[in-house]
């Protein structure tokens, strides 16, 4: 692994993207910045980057023979290595370390990371892969978010070395990109949903601006939900349906 370290960058994935597409990075290269101006998430959203904070690092993947259409399998695999690097840090402290569908990390139903995946595709085949991954580690003060939070500090009491975190995260990349090469179908999709945040319980999920209340049956490798409601089992896609962490204003 080859660790990019920065003081500062826009976001760690265009950094990376720009190194690639001039060339400069090659298979297995991480980009770590101490600190973001243009943090990105899902669906365009922000990612708050303070400096020295949260571990922002962004991982390039030459996959070449890798199918396209399995991408949504293959994006279990990277949301289970920062569960387990996560899971790793915290240890027996808390155990209730989960991924919600479809792209974040939850201690104890709190967020304390998520992912940005890009991937490039030529014909039937992934070309390249960047994995951005953002993990709060240090920060102490989540009162202005929507939505719960939580940083590995917080449930550790300890303070966490940036770039020493960017290295024990790539050792959980690796075993996901070993597990995507040989098409590890079944072990990525049981370990995905061992650690599946609501798995066969009742949700709250936002579609078309209204609160629907359905039960997580699962993510199929397409990277779509399965619900179950008094309608039925239906299939859907993130962002028409989004899961909502925040509790109804009635309870």
């Amino acid at each position: 692994m080859e660790l990019i370290l920065l003081e500062e960058t826009d976001s760690t994935n265009a950094h990376l993207r720009r190194l690639a597409d001039s060339g400069m990075a090659k298979h297995g290269a991480m980009v770590c910045s101490l600190s973001q101006t243009a943090g990105r998430g899902q669906r365009g959203n922000s990612w708050l980057s303070p400096r020295g904070m949260g571990l922002y690092v962004s991982a390039y993947y030459v996959l070449e023979s890798v199918p396209a259409e399995k991408q949504g399998l293959w994006a279990k695999a990277w949301a289970i290595a920062v569960q387990r690097y996560v899971k790793s840090r915290i240890g027996e402290i808390s155990s209730a370390v989960e991924i919600k569908w479809p792209n974040d990390v939850l201690i104890d139903g709190r967020k304390v990371g998520g992912m940005l995946i890009e991937n490039s595709v030529r014909g039937m085949w992934l070309s390249d892969c960047i994995v951005g991954i953002g993990v709060n580690l240090n920060q102490s003060d989540f009162s202005d978010f929507e939505t719960p939070a939580v940083s590995i500090g917080m449930i550790t009491g300890r303070n966490y070395d940036v770039a020493k975190e960017a290295v024990e995260l790539a050792a959980y990349l690796d075993w996901s990109l070993a597990a995507i090469h040989s098409d590890a179908r079944h072990t990525i999709d049981s370990a995905y949903h061992a650690c599946l945040f609501g798995l066969n319980k009742s949700l709250n999920f936002v579609h078309a601006d209204e609160r629907v209340n359905a039960i997580m049956k699962g993510v199929d490798d397409n990277g779509l939900a399965i619900l179950e409601s008094s309608n039925g089992r239906i299939l859907v896609s993130h962002p028409d349906y989004r899961l909502s962490l925040v509790p109804d204003s009635n309870t």
